[in-house]
């Protein structure tokens, strides 16, 4: 399958060491930069992916977010359910890795409100558990949303063809300049 772009400003410098976080889910101001960055949504397996276990597609997303050449949003029922599956389904973890990964969470994420519900866009996953991606997926200008669940996959074709919106793999996904950004994430 051939690698899917999403709408966005150039990468930029993307070397192995990540800036501070800066953004409103850290306390501070969003950085200014040239161009607007690339709004992200991330369904909670590529969180995962990327700050527990270092999927390389999901580092890749990861080293974009942490230069600042993509926006992770996310809202409190997102953050949520971050929350519940490492407590829950990742009890095992190393209870010191489960915070740390929370902490990175807090870091890098754009926190805003959960935009309401609503039939406006016309788009319905089938998993009721995964529309709180979409909806704010399309809730954000220039937004891609990343998910590896099947359910968000199948809406791909409608998302794009109705309202512009990227919904792709990580596996699939890229970004132009985005090869700079090799290596495992922090």
């Amino acid at each position: 399958m051939q690698a899917v772009p999403c709408r966005s400003a150039a990468a930029g410098d993307l070397s192995d060491e990540a800036p501070p976080a800066a953004g409103p889910a850290a306390g501070g101001e969003a950085a200014s930069t040239p161009t607007a960055p690339l709004a992200l949504v991330l369904d909670t397996n590529v969180v995962l992916d990327w700050l527990l276990f270092g999927n390389p597609h999901a580092a890749l997303i990861g080293r974009l977010i942490q230069h600042r050449a993509a926006h992770w949003w996310v809202t409190p029922s997102i953050l949520g359910e971050l929350e519940h599956m490492l407590s829950f389904q990742f009890a095992t973890v190393d209870p010191a890795r489960r915070a740390e990964v929370l902490t990175m969470a807090g870091r890098w994420a754009q926190l805003r409100a959960a935009p309401p519900p609503g039939p406006a866009s016309g788009l319905r996953c089938s998993d009721p558990d995964d529309q709180k991606f979409l909806d704010l997926a399309l809730d954000l200008p220039r937004a891609c949303l990343l998910s590896r669940d099947k359910a968000l996959l199948r809406l791909r074709r409608r998302a794009a063809e109705r309202h512009g919106l990227t919904i792709v793999a990580p596996a699939h996904w890229s970004l132009p300049g985005a090869e700079r950004a090799r290596g495992p994430a922090p």
